[in-house]
């Protein structure tokens, strides 16, 4: 497993988990629920023809990402890989296209109900399992490769997430 140094983010940008601070001076908390600083709905709250609106280059991204992943470890061909912050598992899904044994978490229920969709729609198995990057349902040491991206600053000790990874 990689240490805190080597976690690495998926190329997928998503919105922020939580309305902040400003959100609540400008008016923009109350325009939906978990809305990102811009009032943008947050990823884990997409539904899923939303979840699935990159599908094709979320997928194609992923054996780029892996081979720049690869020039700082060895990446074995079908590694387990675990996706901390997986919103409904789309990017599982592309792992697991690709050929990974991949598994998400999730501390957001809406999302992980929605990964059943997500997975249905692209033939996938798409595993999201409740957790938070604090708190993974793990033991130590289950998967080969820790990816998360938009998670480190939603979470509420930062150095506890990255070693949990």
């Amino acid at each position: 497993m990689l240490g805190p140094e080597q976690m690495v983010a998926k190329p997928l940008i998503r919105s922020a988990h939580l309305p902040h601070e400003s959100n609540v001076r400008n008016g923009s908390v109350g325009r939906g629920p978990m809305t990102s600083r811009r009032g943008q709905l947050a990823t884990e709250r997409y539904d899923t023809e939303r979840a699935l609106s990159n599908w094709s280059q979320i997928r194609a991204s992923v054996p780029l990402v892996m081979r720049r992943l690869e020039s700082y470890a060895a990446i074995a061909p079908g590694a387990s890989v675990l996706d901390v912050g997986a919103a409904q598992g789309v990017y599982v899904g592309a792992l697991r296209s690709a050929g990974y044994a991949a598994v998400g978490v999730e501390p957001t229920e809406h999302a992980r109900r929605t990964s059943f969709a997500v997975a249905a729609l692209i033939g996938e198995q798409v595993e999201v399992v409740a957790g938070s990057a604090e708190r993974l349902p793990f033991p130590d040491r289950s998967f080969d490769l820790v990816v998360a991206n938009s998670v480190l600053e939603h979470v509420t000790d930062p150095v506890l997430a990255a070693r949990e990874a």
